[in-house]
This record gives structure tokens, sequence and C-alpha cells, in this order.
């Protein structure tokens, strides 16, 4: 049997679900980031490699969300100072980015001062 960390197995065995509210609360702030669009629909090339090239060819730098359009879906990448992710594990692990820091700060200020 594979060992598993502590925080991501329950007492009942299961693993624990991200909370809905706190991939809500992600999404929102990676909203007021950078957004990029990149077509790979006519590409044999993975998203994540058509977005490493996307970055460097235009120069991006972090943060910023790259959306790779291909012919049936698309994929969303955080690109960070420490490198491409997936857009929903940082949505769900938002604290864990020290760039979005100054970005939740600022979301937090909004729903303070409604």
């Amino acid at each position: 049997m594979k060992s598993e960390s502590i925080s991501t197995i329950s007492s009942s065995g299961h693993r624990k679900r991200k909370s809905v509210k706190r991939k809500k609360t992600g999404y929102r702030i990676l909203n007021t980031i950078p957004h990029y669009q990149v077509d790979n629909a006519n590409s044999n090339s993975k998203a994540v490699t058509r977005a490493r090239k996307f970055i460097s060819e235009q120069g991006i730098v972090p943060s910023a969300v790259i959306e790779v359009f291909g012919k049936k879906k698309t994929d969303k990448f955080f690109w960070s100072k420490a490198g491409l992710y997936s857009l929903e594990h940082v949505a769900a692990n938002y604290a864990g980015f020290p760039e979005l820091n100054e970005h939740v700060r600022q979301y937090n200020e909004m729903l303070n001062t409604k």
C-alpha cells in the first residue's frame, strides 16, 4: 500500500476534497492578473508545450494566465516565477504562490469594503 500524507487522507481513509468555496476564491483572484490566449488547434504539439513556446516568443513575465485553445478543449495554465502550473491547481492552492499575495490582499480589501 502506498503511504500518503496525513493532510490528504481523512480519518475514514478517503481523500479530502478541496473546498469549492476556496477554488472559487482562487479563480476570482486569478481573474485579476493578465490573461493571454493562444491557438493550438492546427498544431500537433501538446498544450503545455505550446504554452511554453508562446511564453518565450512573447516574452511574457510572471504572473499570467495562458489559455491554450485546442480542437476539442481549452487548457489553462498559470505562469509563475517557479514555472507553469495548471490553473485548477493554482486556484485551489493560491496561498502557496507568493506572487499572488498582493492580489489576495487586494481581493480581501475589496470584500471588506462591501
